[in-house]
């Protein structure tokens, strides 16, 4: 062999491990491969011919990677099943901008379809509440802020320095302006709640009582609850940092231990979350493939819980 040949590796034909030993990313993944085909149709429909790079897209949310996502599919035995085919990541990025163009009408119409195949009697106990038809709630997603420009070092100041006196918040501008000599890479905004300082967006998540998640609001993380523009027939279950107006209405009586359950969508949106692009619209488009992929493992969750013979998938 010539010293600047390269050996082609040997590829070792796997199995597919069982259920039980598989980890619990790779499981999720395989469970969630007959979802992805119940709603190929409106992929192909909206975005046609990008079925692969959709599976794709789920891929990097289970995973919380998306460079990762198309190594995977090269390196991992279940990936590559539920991926089918190698996919380049030039390919990719052309794909999240389409997918960003329809984003609103397949959010919408996989949470419907998904929440009307699922038997009444096995959605989650929010469901049985009557009287209110949705969840509204706030969540902030941090960003890297980076050293910032002067204009957010006094931002930033103001939220933090609130109860400092005048010679201490002029001490601690002195030391912020000092340190912030570059431009930052994400756009975000500077925001404080629960006395902390948070850095980047702000999504409100409209969900059903069935713990779907149907429409979604991406704005700058100093956009105040009040101004939420979610519009959907129905009246919407706020908390108090929403103004009570029109449709949306505060915890009562009952309605009380509806509140929590919104906090479902929020954990799969904190555990999956990642500063995927640099631009807030950007961003958005990948909040909506978060939110679509979280819809199908809730839809799994229900559907495992449901007599086999009930199922309106075929689960492993």
């Amino acid at each position: 062999m010539k010293p600047d040949t390269i050996q082609q590796p040997q590829y070792v034909v796997m199995p597919v491990p069982p259920l039980e030993d598989m980890p619990s990313k790779d499981k999720t993944l395989f469970l969630l491969q007959p979802v992805v085909e119940m709603v190929r149709p409106r992929i192909e429909e909206r975005i046609p011919g990008s079925f692969t790079y959709f599976k794709l897209l789920v891929v990097m949310v289970v995973y919380c990677s998306l460079r990762d996502a198309v190594n995977l599919v090269n390196t991992n035995v279940i990936v590559r099943l539920f991926v089918g085919e190698r996919v380049g990541k030039s390919t990719l990025f052309d794909f999240i901008g389409r997918f960003a163009r329809a984003r609103k009408d397949l959010l919408r119409e996989i949470a419907k379809e998904l929440e009307e195949k699922c038997r009444q009697s096995y959605l989650p106990s929010s469901a049985s509440y009557e009287g209110i038809e949705w969840l509204v709630d706030s969540f902030l997603l941090d960003l890297p802020p980076g050293k910032t420009s002067l204009e957010l070092v006094l931002e930033k100041l103001r939220l933090d320095a609130m109860d400092l006196g005048p010679i201490a918040r002029a001490i601690a501008f002195a030391g912020a302006w000092l340190r912030a000599r570059t431009r930052r890479r994400f756009e975000g905004t500077w925001a404080k709640k629960w006395s902390r300082s948070y850095f980047g967006l702000k999504v409100f998540p409209l969900i059903s009582t069935a713990l779907f998640v149907h429409g979604l609001e991406v704005e700058l993380a100093n956009f105040s609850d009040v101004r939420c523009r979610l519009s959907r027939k129905g009246l919407k279950l706020v908390d108090r940092g929403f103004r009570e107006r029109g449709s949306f209405v505060h915890p009562h009586g009952n309605f009380k231990y509806l509140r929590p359950f919104v906090e479902y969508f929020g954990i799969f949106l904190k555990q999956h979350w990642r500063p995927y692009a640099e631009t807030r619209v950007r961003n958005e488009a990948f909040l909506y493939a978060i939110a679509i992929t979280y819809n199908m493992v809730h839809f799994v969750s229900i559907q495992r819980r449901t007599p086999r013979h009930l199922r309106a998938a075929q689960l492993p």
